[in-house]
């Protein structure tokens, strides 16, 4: 199970997140964080585009670290595919 919270603040979301998965309690200090944050750059060609950065904290392990890098990269990779149609 995992419990969710947000905030919006200008460009960025943050949710912070408990999942049932990691074996620790249910505690704020067990919580992740994961920030979406949007910036306005200019492309390669001169054209405007939109980055979109995602950073996470509080893994637990580094083994949990790697295995949410690979499922980000994931889902960036199939974002990109979908959005560049």
């Amino acid at each position: 199970m995992t419990s969710t919270r947000a905030s919006r603040e200008n460009s960025q979301l943050i949710c912070t997140y408990w999942s049932s998965f990691s074996g620790l309690p249910d505690a704020p200090e067990n919580y992740q964080k994961v920030r979406y944050e949007l910036f306005e750059r200019e492309n390669a060609t001169g054209k405007n585009a939109t980055e979109l950065r995602i950073t996470q904290e509080n893994t637990p392990t580094k083994e949990a670290a790697e295995h949410s890098e690979k499922n980000w990269g994931m889902v960036l990779a199939g974002m990109k595919k979908l959005l560049e149609k």
